[in-house]
């Protein structure tokens, strides 16, 4: 006979089956609030339940800031955040020192720099022209700034000037697509080269003296491995 709580885990384990093949139209926040509804005291364990197996279980009490962990494990971004931009590395360390939970600067860094830093250690090239986008679209947002809260004239001028940034920045796209096609055509090259040697050794390996060689290799492998078997 079932106890009280391996009931509940029965159900539970039924409950999560049900969900996971209720139609698109009912969504799984539907289905709980209608089993809350009639059986209100079920679903309540149910639910403690289901929470309990899901979280995560802690070793320790003591939570670990991730502004700590980017200190222990990001030491080369703030490197080569130092040497490229070091006005926001400034601002890193700061926070990094603090040890704030609260403060989102490193995560909205390293979403800035983060890409251009992975890039730059398999792709310099790229990365370089990363960087220059990178300027052209924080300048770019500056002036759409200046436009709101400008006059008629200043914005006319602002708005030549925010069609160069735009020009500067299409060019370098065409950079990106430029270099992207040529990695590509690289790949291609040695693709070509491998079916090629593909092609080769399979039509050397139709001559009928080398299809009789390796059989007998073959055979002679699987004759070896039979006497060598053993039973105890």
């Amino acid at each position: 006979m079932l106890t009280r709580k391996n009931e509940v885990l029965v159900l539970a384990v039924i409950a999560a089956v049900l969900f996971s093949f209720v139609p698109p139209s009912i969504s799984v926040e539907k289905e709980q609030a209608l089993s809350r509804k009639n059986n209100p005291v079920k679903a309540a364990e149910l639910e403690s339940i289901q929470t309990e197996d899901i979280s995560p279980k802690k070793e320790s009490s003591k939570e670990v800031s991730p502004v700590s962990e980017l200190h222990e494990k990001d030491e080369e971004f703030l490197k080569w955040l130092e040497k490229n931009y070091p006005k926001e590395a400034e601002k890193l360390e700061k926070v990094i020192n603090k040890d704030s939970k609260q403060d989102n600067t490193s995560g909205d860094i390293l979403g800035t720099y983060g890409k251009i830093f992975e890039v730059s250690k398999s792709n310099p090239k790229l990365a370089k022209l990363l960087k220059k986008d990178l300027a052209l679209t924080k300048k770019r947002d500056k002036i759409l700034d200046q436009i709101k809260s400008a006059k008629e004239k200043e914005k006319q001028k602002l708005i030549k000037k925010l069609e160069k940034i735009l020009t500067n920045r299409y060019e370098l796209i065409l950079q990106r697509k430029q270099l992207a096609y040529e990695q590509l055509h690289k790949k291609l090259e040695i693709l070509t080269k491998k079916v090629k040697k593909r092609a080769a050794e399979v039509e050397n390996w139709k001559e009928t003296e080398i299809k009789e060689e390796n059989v007998k290799v073959r055979l002679e492998e699987l004759i070896g491995k039979a006497e060598d078997f053993r039973w105890y």
